[in-house]
This record gives structure tokens, C-alpha cells and sequence, in this order.
């Protein structure tokens, strides 16, 4: 009877001691780690200036890739290069991706950062730069010289300076040619160049200047008149009656290929045809050498573009539009000389070729 109450001691004692040693057991099987996260930012790699820039994002568990909701996450900036981020804003997180617009003007590196909660481990993105492209805008394209052949093109370009190109499109190659440049501090823009007659694509392109991308102008075709003589290109044909002679000046003595020396009998007519293909005016000057009256006259087949009766020793200037005729015939007819026509031209077209 006296060992029973040391016994129910002993047994509280043992019970007691298996308590303590399950309940701290049990205690931290509660407690689970942070699970860990990972953020990030997409968007395009670059724009032009004063462009608007959608970057998405995303918070999502890692492994797992599952969506976190209803996590506050906070989208910093800071100038390229310089790691200085203050806070741009702070969103909260849904079902799917978030979303922020961003105005390209000063170059900024962005990031989202995630400081984390009781369930998920904090995560900062990696750094998202959507590069800074030059905008430049191409307004205009004129002729300023139909003769020397001069162009002028203004436009705009932001930011502005140090320098914008005016280039042209060498199909041959397949590649832009600069032909102008301006170089100033204005967002104007004005360029001038010398181009010959042509039909030709013109872009201004702006190049890399940090921060900045190199930006280019749409580019836009334009048809540039100069006035070139007209024997530049070939005659197409020669003719006439009376022993004609179309005796084009050589281009050792007249660089221009504008003159030549028109011969027949008497009663003779003498004839070339020109090649006017991408030609919208002519100017012929006649001197008639002859000893008598001579016919000079522009046709566009047999249609008369231009004709005057000129007497001995006298000068006359045709000056007409061709409207379309790309095969002019420049002609002399006699009409009461005693040896026959003897005339020099000077002509020149005004052509995009």
C-alpha cells in the first residue's frame, strides 16, 4: 500500500515528459518558410522620342510560375547606366500580367522590386531598357535651282542636334547615301544638296548620339528637274531630204551636249529625233546662217509643238511644255535660200533623268 502513491507519481511524471517533448515538435510543423518569387519586366526594346512605351509585368511563384495576387509591387526608374532608382509607382498584382505606360524621352532603366510577406520571399526584376530612338520627321522637298540642279529639304528631329543627313536610296547597292548634312542646335531642320535630274527615295536620318538611337524619317520619292542638254541622250533618229547633216557638237568642245549644226540643199529639210523621256519643258534657240528664210519647228509626231519662219541671219528661242512626248523632232525646212538651211541649235530639256 505505501509504493502505490509513488507509482502514480512516477506515471504523471513520464506522461508529462512525453507532452513536452511532442508539443514543440508540433509547434513548428506549423510554421512554413516564405515560398520564393520571381518578378519581371517585358516591353519593346526601343521607340522613338515622345513615343508612349506599354511595359507589362509579372509576380509569380518560383518553381511553379504561378500567378501571386494582391501583392503590392513597386516599378522604380533611374537615368541609363547611373543606378540611381527612386520609386515611379506601385501596382497591385491580379490573375495575369500588370501593365504601366511609359513616355520615351529622357533615357530611364526601369525595374519592379517585390519586398515580400510572411508567405513570399522578396524579388527584384532585372533591369528593363526600352532604348531612346531619335524621331525625325521629313516635311519637305523642293527644287531651289532647275539649272545647277540644287534641292532643299526641311524636316524636324527630336531631340535636337548635333547633326541630321540628308541621304538618297542607291538602288544598285542597296544602301542610303549622304548628300547633306546640317548641324545646329534647332529641332528645324533645312538641308540643301545638288542632285541631277532624277526620280529618287530621300529619308533625314539622325545618328547615335548617347543617350539617344539613331532615328530616320520615312522616306519620300521625289522627282527632280534640272535642265540638261538634250543630247545627253542620244538622238533616236536623223533625217530629211537634201543631203541632210544633224551634226551634234561633240562633248570636247560643248560639255553640255546642247548644240549642234543642222545642214541641207537647198530646198532640202533636215531632221533628229530627240529623246524626251522624262522631260517636261524644252528651250531651243535656232541661229539662221542661212542666205535666205528657213522653217524651224518642234513636232511631237506630226502634231506641231512649235514653229517660226526666221529670216537670214536672225535668232529665235522655242520655249514649250511637252506634255508627254517622249520622242521630240527638232526640224529646219528651207523655204527660199540659195544654198540651203544652215542652222545651229542650242537646246536644252528640263528632265528627271
Amino acid at each position: 500500500m505505501g509504493q502505490r502513491p509513488f507509482a502514480a507519481v512516477r506515471a504523471a511524471a513520464v506522461l508529462l515528459c512525453a507532452l513536452l517533448l511532442v508539443l514543440p515538435v508540433s509547434a513548428s510543423a506549423s510554421v512554413s518558410a516564405p515560398a520564393p518569387t520571381v518578378v519581371g519586366l517585358t516591353g519593346p526594346t526601343a521607340a522613338s522620342y515622345g513615343a508612349t512605351v506599354r511595359v507589362t509585368g509579372y509576380l509569380r511563384t518560383s518553381p511553379g510560375g504561378v500567378a501571386i495576387t494582391g501583392q503590392k509591387v513597386v516599378i522604380q526608374r533611374s537615368p541609363r547606366n547611373q543606378n540611381k532608382w527612386i520609386a515611379l509607382r506601385t501596382i497591385t498584382t491580379g490573375n495575369g500580367p500588370f501593365a504601366f505606360d511609359v513616355t520615351q524621352r529622357t533615357a530611364y532603366d526601369y525595374r519592379a522590386v517585390y519586398t515580400g510577406t510572411t508567405a513570399y520571399k522578396p524579388s527584384t526584376s532585372a533591369i528593363y531598357y526600352p532604348a531612346t530612338l531619335r524621331k525625325v520627321i521629313l516635311d519637305t522637298i523642293k527644287t531651289t535651282d532647275y539649272t545647277k540642279g540644287r534641292l532643299q529639304v526641311t524636316g524636324r528631329a527630336y531631340p535636337a542636334g548635333p547633326k541630321v543627313y540628308l541621304q538618297r536610296w542607291v538602288a544598285a547597292t542597296r544602301t542610303w547615301k549622304t548628300i547633306g548634312t546640317y548641324s545646329g542646335s534647332s529641332s528645324s531642320v533645312t538641308v540643301n544638296a545638288s542632285v541631277g535630274g532624277s526620280v529618287l527615295s530621300y529619308r533625314l536620318y539622325s545618328p547615335t548620339a548617347f543617350p539617344y538611337g539613331a532615328g530616320s524619317s520615312v522616306a519620300k520619292s521625289f522627282q527632280q528637274f534640272v535642265w540638261r542638254g538634250v543630247f545627253k541622250r542620244p538622238l533616236l533618229a536623223r533625217g530629211g531630204t537634201g543631203n541632210p547633216e544633224f551634226n551634234v557638237i561633240p562633248a570636247s568642245e560643248v560639255p553640255e551636249l546642247s548644240e549642234a549644226d543642222l545642214l541641207a540643199d537647198r530646198a532640202g529639210t533636215v531632221w533628229g529625233d530627240l529623246n524626251t523621256r522624262g522631260c517636261t519643258r524644252i528651250s531651243a534657240w535656232f541661229g539662221n546662217l542661212t542666205d535666205g528664210k528657213v522653217r524651224t519647228s518642234l513636232l511631237n509626231g506630226t502634231k506641231v509643238i512649235a514653229a517660226v519662219d526666221q529670216p537670214q541671219e536672225s535668232e529665235t528661242q522655242l520655249i514649250r511644255p511637252l506634255a508627254g512626248s517622249t520622242r521630240t523632232r527638232l526640224q529646219v525646212q528651207d523655204q527660199n535660200s540659195g544654198y540651203g538651211p544652215s542652222v545651229s541649235t542650242n537646246t536644252h530639256v528640263l528632265c528627271n533623268n
